[in-house]
């Protein structure tokens, strides 16, 4: 070895996972590495991949089904020693045979449903509902909730458990259904916009969404909180940095992250459950008002 190293040979890692039987590589595939969430995720994995010295292979999917199921398939003949994925829920039996093959697979944000695969995500349902009872706290009845792609696990369970929640709190929540991308809340904001009498507060699901919804706002010249109260699940850098501040619901990205490393490398946690959901915790800051007359944010047929 130390005359292959005079002359400047490098060892091909692929051959000798063909030699081994797998590498010492995992495969991320992921949304959109550009949305700070992602990016979070990314770090997570990497720092246990890296300390228990495991390389990464990085594929976006972009939403894609074809995208994800070739990044599946180029991550097999790689014979890596795991795969992490945000599962588009399209490619379920490639990723139980996957596991059939011995290849540990783990979903992050989402649940596909695919058979002996876990899944690492934020607690949708406990974030949503500290989003609604904060509304209903500040006198908020009624909400406009920018719900994005509701058969995507994170929009569907945060749009469901917030809708639940302000309900039986005695308000009405709207759901609106778009993209969930920045395109899609920019859209959803002009509907809303473009109502006669209009809720007073807006329940955004994605950091993305809520991106589109800010730009729209801002085109129109409408003020948050003083015509508008405004939460998002999520809470990106830029969250902070506007004006006003977002109040919004923190996620543990990096510990997803983490957490689906360390399960894919097959660390033993007893009694874990398939679905691990970390905590989520509201971040206060200034774009919610709090009503003086709670009576008056009532939808016009449901009077307080």
């Amino acid at each position: 070895m130390e005359i292959a190293r005079s002359l400047g040979y490098t060892p091909d890692q692929v051959a000798r996972s063909l030699k081994r039987g797998k590498s010492r590589t995992l495969g991320l595939i992921l949304s959109d590495i550009s949305v700070s969430f992602h990016a979070d995720v990314a770090r997570g994995v990497e720092e246990v991949a890296q300390a228990q010295g495991y390389s990464l292979i990085l594929f976006h999917s972009q939403e894609s089904p074809e995208r994800e199921r070739a990044g599946l398939e180029l991550l097999k003949s790689y014979r890596v020693a795991g795969i992490i994925l945000e599962p588009t829920g399209k490619n379920r039996e490639l990723e139980e045979a996957l596991v059939q093959e011995g290849i540990r697979v783990v979903e992050v944000d989402r649940i596909s449903g695919a058979k002996g695969v876990p899944s690492v995500l934020s607690d949708n349902l406990q974030g949503a509902a500290l989003a609604a009872e904060h509304l209903l706290q500040a006198g908020h009845r009624w909400a406009f909730v920018v719900g994005g792609e509701l058969g995507l696990t994170s929009c569907g369970e945060r749009t469901e458990a917030f809708a639940r929640r302000f309900t039986a709190g005695g308000g009405a929540a709207e759901v609106y259904t778009c993209p969930s991308t920045p395109e899609g809340g920019y859209e959803a904001a002009l509907r809303y916009l473009s109502r006669g009498q209009r809720p007073s507060a807006v329940f955004v699901t994605t950091g993305q969404m809520a991106q589109g919804v800010l730009q729209a706002f801002q085109e129109q010249g409408i003020a948050i909180p003083q015509e508008v109260s405004l939460v998002v699940f999520d809470d990106p850098p830029w969250a902070s940095l506007v004006s006003p501040p977002l109040t919004a619901v923190r996620q543990q990205a990096q510990e997803i992250g983490r957490k689906a490393a360390q399960r894919v490398l097959g660390e033993r946690f007893p009694g874990r459950p398939k679905i691990l959901r970390l905590p989520t915790e509201l971040v206060e800051r200034a774009s919610v008002a709090r009503l003086a007359d709670p009576g008056g944010s009532y939808p016009p047929d449901n009077p307080a």
